[in-house]
């Protein structure tokens, strides 16, 4: 476990340009509902700054941090820490953190990590079977490496008056394939080697490549990119299948209930309302359009 005193805000700033922190290790699996590898990528690499994710409920949860880490801590029965320091690991020189507070035992030393969240009801109510998503275990086993320690724990703040608590142990074999992603990906940034792309890019892809009025390139020869093109063209095609397939059964289903409001079924409700929409004037914007226009007739 290395450390440094972390000077300022602006200091703690840099480091982060400098690591991949806690909080960002769930994008190299794209595991994040926050960030993408490329995004990761583009922040790393300095080519776009890193966005601020603020909500009134972020807010709160800096707010609340402290009381939510006194009760975590009276229900587990340890001392907690908050100091002000970085936490770098031992055996990959590019991966840090800041842990919310650390796990104190009997002689002040460090054993443990603690994560704090606050959580929205709806959100607690999707996780399956009540636990929380992969990238929450992943930023706590991120910092057990850091901290070079065996155990952690996410405390989640659950609208307002709950606490869940998840602890886990140390997953060495998790924080391997952590270390293995973090070293591929520095030397990506070096070698200025952009990483795959996914369905969370399209707006970021726009925002880096401005739009080049009659610009022309021929991508003929690329088999990656006909691939792409032909997989889009059925893609395309299922979904104007599925929503005629929507349509024709909600047709059905209006035809079975014959103008009442609400029908009821084995299962299912259907409930037909009127929906008054008021008048209102778009906004004037300017969006990008692709569109693929077929130009032979391509085996499917």
């Amino acid at each position: 476990m290395k450390t440094l005193q972390i000077k300022d805000h602006n200091h703690w700033l840099d480091l982060r340009r400098k690591f991949i922190g806690a909080s960002e290790i769930a994008a190299l699996f794209f595991d994040s509902p926050y960030q993408t590898p490329l995004e990761l990528y583009l922040i790393k690499s300095g080519k776009i700054e890193s966005k601020n994710i603020d909500s009134e409920r972020v807010e709160w949860g800096k707010k609340l941090e402290a009381p939510i880490a006194e009760k975590a801590a009276s229900d587990l029965n340890v001392t907690l820490s908050d100091d002000n320091l970085y936490y770098m690991s031992t055996q990959c020189k590019k991966m840090g953190c800041t842990p919310d507070r650390l796990i104190l035992d009997e002689d002040k030393k460090v054993v443990g990590v603690m994560e704090i969240k606050n959580v929205a009801v709806d959100q607690y109510m999707r996780w399956e079977d009540k636990n929380p998503p992969l990238y929450y275990e992943m930023q706590v086993q991120h910092q057990m490496e850091c901290t070079d320690v065996k155990w952690g724990c996410n405390v989640f703040l659950v609208g307002g008056n709950k606490l869940v608590i998840k602890t886990y142990s140390r997953n060495q074999e998790l924080i391997d394939e952590m270390i293995r992603k973090i070293n591929a990906f520095w030397e990506d940034v070096e070698k200025q080697e952009m990483p795959k792309v996914c369905s969370d890019d399209f707006k970021l892809l726009d925002s880096i490549y401005q739009l080049k009025p009659e610009s022309f390139i021929d991508m003929s020869e690329s088999e990656d990119f006909n691939e792409a093109c032909k997989s889009l063209n059925e893609v395309n095609l299922s979904i104007r299948e599925l929503g005629r397939m929507h349509k024709d059964l909600k047709s059905q289903i209006a035809n079975f209930s014959k103008g009442n409001s609400i029908v009821k079924g084995d299962g299912f409700t259907v409930y037909n309302q009127e929906i008054s929409r008021k008048e209102c004037k778009i906004k004037a914007s300017v969006y990008r359009k692709m569109t693929l226009k077929i130009d032979k007739v391509m085996e499917i």
